[in-house]
């Protein structure tokens, strides 16, 4: 059986895509947005600079892959190994691709690596990929470029507006847990998905034993009261904006609470994952601050 979506998205996720797709403008602002850009260009990049990856080239990442698909029942996208930041990325409206750093690969163990790629899935089973791309080209400023070479304005220019681009990467920040939830479901546990983006956020391989992740969550836990005055959500605003992740503790926090939920659960015996041993039980993380 496959894993529906349904049974895992993030509240916030559906929220704040109905508040996105409510806006007047957004859907003239994604034809504006798809005549602008060109995914053959990204595609272009990843299999002239990248390592396209399959049964012969690195086999046993590729071989991660097809299994996951299978549970999600999705569309097998391409693999590439790319240059640039320690991360992972999915792209692509018509040919989608799934993109994991050099050094990614080399730091993750196989099934944290394995975590982060069922991750990337959950994006196409959610069909996140087409705002992802606009989130990410308003956070590395291509749009702004389109203005200043002469390039269309008009829907785009909205698309860029503060509105739409607040709701914008509000969503991409909540669509991060569902696609987070994805990961925990497929691999039967948060660890390895947590042990990633610890990592991914800087810390050292041999460090990650060590940390204590009731404190990191105590953090996320902390981070809440911001919203309770206008002044503090102004201050809680303003180190948001822009960001198109969550902030680290706050996923952690959010994978722990899920996981713990029926739901979770369920999926995860709906979808049973013979090539991943069942996990050890995670640690007993609080529900509030001491």
């Amino acid at each position: 059986m496959a894993l529906q979506i349904d049974d895992i998205v993030h509240p916030s996720d559906r929220s704040t895509r109905q508040r996105l797709e409510a806006i007047p403008v957004l859907q003239p602002a994604v034809k504006a947005y798809l005549k602008f850009t060109s995914e053959r260009v990204d595609r272009f990049q990843l299999v002239t600079q990248g390592l396209r990856l399959g049964p012969k080239q690195f086999p046993d990442v590729y071989g991660l892959l097809p299994p996951i698909c299978a549970a999600f029942g999705i569309a097998e996208p391409e693999l590439f190994m790319a240059a640039g930041e320690d991360n992972a990325s999915t792209s692509g409206t018509t040919s989608v691709t799934i993109a994991v750093s050099g050094d990614l690969l080399e730091s993750l163990k196989e099934e944290e690596l394995r975590a982060v790629i069922a991750h990337e899935c959950g994006h196409i089973l959610a069909n996140h990929v087409l705002y992802h791309s606009m989130a990410d080209a308003l956070a590395s400023g291509v749009l702004a470029g389109a203005f200043k070479m002469g390039g269309p304005v008009g829907s785009v220019a909205s698309l860029a507006s503060g509105p739409m681009q607040a709701a914008l990467m509000a969503w991409s920040r909540a669509s991060e847990l569902t696609a987070d939830r994805a990961s925990i479901v497929y691999m039967g546990s948060p660890m390895p998905l947590v042990t990633a983006l610890l990592k991914i956020a800087g810390v050292p391989a041999q460090r990650i034993p060590t940390v204590d992740l009731n404190l990191l969550i105590a953090q996320a836990i902390e981070f809440d009261p911001l919203s309770q005055s206008i002044w503090d959500r102004l201050l809680q605003s303003g180190v948001m904006r822009g960001a198109s992740h969550p902030l680290l503790a706050f996923r952690v926090k959010e994978a722990f609470a899920f996981a713990a939920t029926p739901e979770c659960q369920a999926a995860q015996r709906a979808i049973r994952n013979p090539t991943v041993p069942a996990p050890a039980r995670p640690p007993q993380l609080p529900a509030a601050a001491p």
